[in-house]
């Protein structure tokens, strides 16, 4: 989490985080951590909703947190992607759309809570229904997720160095 937020901090003030364990660990850390509001079992959407809750402006840029290559100008690049008409704007690789990393407008609480009374719970089966513009990333690199110590050794290995345990 620490190299996401490394690579987050020079982009956006303030930092949040969502989560629905060790929620005493990450606030350690620093930054306001904010539990799902649909409770535990809400998946993907039901984080969006509660950060975006504490949207202080207009829009929001969301990432996970198992993604610690982000690309240093993310957030500067998917903001000058979103149109005014535009819902979000979401990253994409030559690998595909990298829709948790997207910059949402606070106006999308509304379809969040429909997609919830829906039991929709797919991030793309909201944002299907919404106004989205792709940003394009030359990097699939950049979004590398890391889940397992096996990810996490085969970034290090990339980068030379090794993910404190």
């Amino acid at each position: 989490m620490s190299h996401t937020i490394d690579r987050l901090s020079p982009q956006c003030d303030p930092i949040f985080i969502n989560a629905n364990r060790h929620l005493a660990d990450y606030r350690q850390l620093g930054f306001d951590v904010y539990p799902d509001v649909e409770g535990a079992d809400g998946g993907p959407l039901a984080g969006i909703t509660a950060l975006l809750k504490q949207a202080r402006g207009d829009a929001m840029l969301i990432v996970p947190v198992d993604t610690p290559l982000l690309p240093t100008d993310l957030g500067i690049r998917l903001l000058q992607g979103l149109t005014p008409s535009a819902d979000l704007a979401f990253a994409s690789t030559p690998a595909g759309p990298q829709r948790l990393h997207a910059v949402v407008r606070r106006r999308c609480l509304t379809s969040l809570a429909e997609a919830h009374a829906e039991g929709i719970k797919s991030v793309t089966d909201w944002q299907t229904a919404l106004h989205c513009r792709h940003v394009a990333f030359d990097d699939d690199a950049s979004f590398y997720n890391v889940n397992t110590p096996s990810d996490a050794n085969a970034i290090a290995k990339r980068l030379g160095y090794t993910f404190a345990t």
